[in-house]
């Protein structure tokens, strides 16, 4: 298997693979935890009542939003109906973005209106903070990983290098190196004929 040469490109496309690899699954349950705590806050927002009217009015008289603005203690914060927003640096790490989800709401609390206020003290503001240090902790955690995967991807200049080094991600090196070099259009041979090589005294040419 041919060594490649380690690109700026390629570097960052073994560090995010192997990133990928291990922080993958921890982000896609917090993407389903706060796509789940979404949908408690609408419910929160809207009494059953509200939402029996809601969904009895024909389509398109109320606005809908993918998102809405919460206040929780001192916290403002948007909570997305699909769970993907806010994730910051732990976007790239999402195998697949989800489709938008959009929700009714009442025109109140459309334009960037704060839609309700929860207390310190409530089930749902401590629910909130709980999803934000799993976040923030799990932001730490990818940016050491990713100085450390870094360090040592940025130590050598090619692929097989990278491998003796570190070989047990040899997995994330397999298809830049089979990548197979072209053929010239006329084989070596008839190109030699063409121009008389070799030539006897190329250096006095």
């Amino acid at each position: 298997m041919a060594s490649a040469k380690l690109t700026t490109t390629v570097r960052d496309t073994i560090t995010s693979r192997i990133l990928r690899y291990r922080f993958g699954g921890d982000v896609a349950q917090l993407v389903a935890d706060r796509k789940a705590f979404a949908e408690d806050c609408y419910d929160a927002v809207y009494d059953e009542g509200t939402r029996k009217k809601i969904r009895g009015l024909p389509k398109g008289w109320l606005p809908t939003a993918c998102d809405m603005l919460l206040r929780f203690g001192a916290e403002m914060d948007r909570v997305h109906f699909n769970g993907h927003g806010s994730l910051g640096g732990l976007w790239s790490l999402v195998e697949k973005a989800a489709d938008e989800v959009h929700r009714p709401l009442l025109a109140k609390h459309t334009r960037n209106a704060v839609v309700a206020i929860f207390d310190a003290d409530t089930e749902v503001a401590a629910q909130h903070a709980v999803l934000l240090d799993r976040r923030n902790e799990l932001s730490r955690q990818v940016k050491e990983a990713e100085g450390q995967i870094r360090s040592v991807v940025n130590s050598v200049t090619t692929t097989g290098k990278l491998r003796e080094v570190w070989p047990e991600i040899g997995s994330f090196l397999d298809d830049f190196e089979d990548i197979k070099l072209s053929l010239p259009a006329v084989p070596v041979k008839e190109l030699n004929a063409i121009l008389d090589l070799p030539v006897e005294g190329a250096a006095d040419v």
